[in-house]
């Protein structure tokens, strides 16, 4: 388990294994303003190099594709 002291106090950050590295997620939603206040969040802990991933039924998309599918 992934304990919240690790992560300067983020709680339910997962962690994925791609291409040979570990990743770390925090932060889940459809809704691009809410995942903009996370990355923010997690940028003010000290993790300045964080960014965005969108995902489509399981397989990563560009934020480009994922903002379009949010508007139709």
């Amino acid at each position: 388990k992934l304990e919240p002291y690790n992560f300067k106090g983020l709680e339910n950050v997962s962690r994925v294994k791609e291409s040979g590295l570990f990743k770390y997620r925090y932060g889940k939603s459809n809704s691009h303003k809410e995942i903009q206040n996370h990355l923010m969040t997690v940028k003010e802990k000290g993790y300045k190099g964080a960014f965005i991933v969108a995902y489509l039924n399981g397989e990563k998309i560009s934020i480009e594709d994922a903002l379009k599918t949010q508007i139709k």
